[in-house]
């Protein structure tokens, strides 16, 4: 497993290429019940992202350590006192763990990114971007690091402004379920990984690939 260690305090990201070798080596790894799970998983792709993820869990914690779930829908490892984020995309999966509450995301360019940014960018955001594939690609991940980390249900993506990034600051809209801030949340730690080097080789270097990294 590649790793990038210590990029903040307390935070280690964990970052693994999904491919037929390493799905390989990874369910060996597993437990009957949990190749079972996934087996049981409607895709291929997705039977491959549980594998090289429940993989790299043990090879991080320990052969015993499973996933779990909150009832948000958070992972969480029993008898780890930290937290953790998990995330894929196609070809590579990526974990960060902290002692702080973490968020993380990884995301391969996708002209879906334009065709629906009226999803997920405010007005202010489509503005500022247009169709720049750089900046679309960041907004997203941010967005999609930021929801993780603060896991105020129903929360728009739009509420999430990334135009002055990597300062995040988070509205919740009248429509959220659970609106626990009253003032919008300014989030300046976030972490962009698009050019990563990893004992000498070039793992993330193309303008398609981002990982936002943001740690509460």
């Amino acid at each position: 497993m590649r790793y990038i260690k210590d990029l903040q305090e307390g935070v280690t990201v964990a970052l693994e290429e999904i491919c037929a070798e390493r799905v390989e080596k990874y369910r060996k790894m597993l437990l009957p019940n949990e190749i079972a799970d996934i087996d049981a998983a409607g895709s291929i792709k997705r039977r491959e992202e549980m594998t090289v993820t429940r993989g790299m869990i043990k090879e991080i914690f320990g052969e015993h350590a499973m996933i779990r779930h909150n009832p948000d829908g958070s992972p969480y490892i029993a008898d780890y006192k930290g937290y953790i984020s998990i995330s894929h995309t196609k070809g590579f999966a990526c974990i960060a763990y902290s002692d702080s509450p973490v968020g993380i995301d990884v995301q391969q360019w996708s002209n879906a990114l334009i065709s629906i940014k009226e999803k997920y960018l405010n007005e202010a955001e489509i503005e500022a971007f247009g169709e720049n594939k750089l900046q679309l690609l960041r907004a997203w991940c941010a967005k999609e690091a930021t929801y993780k980390i603060l896991r105020i249900k129903n929360l728009s993506l739009k509420a999430i402004d990334t135009t002055h990034f990597p300062e995040i600051v988070v509205t919740p809209t009248t429509d959220t379920l659970e609106p626990l801030y009253d003032t919008p949340i300014k989030i300046d730690c976030a972490v962009v990984l698009d050019k990563i080097r990893l004992n000498g080789a070039e793992i993330f270097v193309k303008p398609e690939l981002c990982i936002v990294l943001i740690v509460k």
